[in-house]
């Protein structure tokens, strides 16, 4: 899969958590050790260092809270569209995939989920992506199926929200980025 730069420029990283806040290819950071750096069309890209930790003698289990939860971010965003054209037009759907990265090292195993969403009505999000759990320090690709109607406008710019969840509890701060589509 492809990333399409003119696609993915002006990403914008909201987090919580102690977690990396970039905008429009700039990094900022915390006490952790993150750093952004440049990506894909002038985008910025997340790091996170990561160091696996030993095994809890409760054979890693953490009680899920949107605490915990804050151990996952997304990154990397890249779109790709129907016809491998490199645009996403009115009537057609695209493939959007994040990568979702667990950075404490510990893991999570409480149902991680990235939900997808749209700023724009006639875009349509087809699906949430969810997992068992992911190791220490893994990263997973998660996609979902995006519709742009018929009757949506060329040159309407959607935003699609990519942020971190979990089965069960709802955690409105979890980290979260915005890939931005512009319809051509």
């Amino acid at each position: 899969m492809k990333t399409l730069g003119m696609i993915v420029m002006g990403l914008v990283f909201v987090g919580c958590g102690g977690h990396v806040v970039a905008e429009d290819g700039g990094s900022g950071g915390s006490g952790a050790d993150n750093a952004g750096g440049g990506g894909a069309g002038g985008a910025a890209a997340t790091t996170t260092e990561c160091v696996v930790q030993p095994t809890d003698p409760n054979g890693g289990w953490v009680e899920p809270t949107c605490d915990t939860l804050s151990a996952m971010i997304v990154a990397n965003p890249s779109i790709q569209d129907d016809t491998g054209d490199g645009k996403v037009s009115p009537g057609e759907t695209a493939i959007v995939t994040v990568d979702l990265h667990e950075t404490t090292g510990v893991g999570f195993y409480s149902y991680p989920t990235v939900v997808f969403s749209s700023d724009v009505a006639g875009v349509t999000v087809t699906n949430d992506a969810m997992l068992y759990g992911i190791g220490a320090c893994d990263t997973y690709p998660m996609s979902t199926v995006v519709t742009v109607g018929a009757g949506v406008p060329k040159g309407t710019l959607v935003h699609i929200g990519a942020q971190v969840a979990m089965l069960g509890l709802e955690c409105p701060e979890a980290f979260e980025i915005t890939v931005p589509l512009q319809v051509q």
